[in-house]
Parts: C-alpha cells; structure tokens; sequence
C-alpha cells in the first residue's frame, strides 16, 4: 500500500507546525519561508486592489501587512527553535536556521516599527 503524501499549508498542517510536530526542514523552509508563496501574492493583490481608489491607504495598509508577518514569524519562531535543537542530524545548518529564522524575525518587527515611524 503507498504512504499518503503528506498535505502541505492545511489546516492540520498548520496546527502541527504551531506544535513543533514537524521536521525541523519543514518547519523552518515551508513553515517559516514557504508560506511566504503565499502570503506575498495575496498582498500584492490586495495592494494592486487599493493602490487605485485609495493611494492614501497604502502606507497604512503597508504597515499591517508587515505586522501580520511579522506577527506570523513571531508565532512560528518557537516552533523552528525547538524542531532545530531536536534535529542532531541538521549539524551547524540547524544554528544557521534559528539565526536566519530570528533575524527575519526582528528585522520584520523593525521594518514595521520603521512604516510606522513613517506615518
């Protein structure tokens, strides 16, 4: 009997990403960056939606797009925190995830805080 594929970016997916059930590459590149395939063509839809009748709204509508993944990213660091120190068989790349997962992390918070200050 074949092994079912595993459904990536469902509902169930989701809650065992949150839950640190996942493995540490799958946490950190579909969890973490993967769903940046996502979340980056729905902005820009919504962007291209605004951008005509409203231009006044992009910087704020900039502004909480950021949040959101930010917040996301924030949400989701525990989760690559705790599948990287699980995972021996990552060697030093799983140091190298954790520090890339931590800085997009605080540099989102800043490119936020940044769009507000422009306000």
């Amino acid at each position: 009997m074949a092994e079912k594929k595993q459904s990536y970016f469902t509902p169930r997916w989701f809650a065992h990403l949150f839950m640190a059930r996942l493995s540490f590459g799958d946490t950190f590149y579909a969890g973490m960056f993967g769903s940046g395939l996502i979340f980056v063509p729905v902005g820009f839809v919504i962007a291209a939606i605004v951008v005509v009748p409203a231009p006044e709204v992009m910087p704020v509508l900039t502004l909480w797009m950021t949040v959101f993944y930010a917040a996301y990213f924030s949400a989701l660091f525990p989760a690559v925190l705790l599948t990287g120190l699980k995972s021996a068989q990552s060697g030093g790349w799983r140091w190298a995830g954790i520090g890339v997962a931590l800085a997009a992390t605080v540099l989102l918070w800043w490119a936020a805080y940044r769009f507000a200050l422009a306000l």
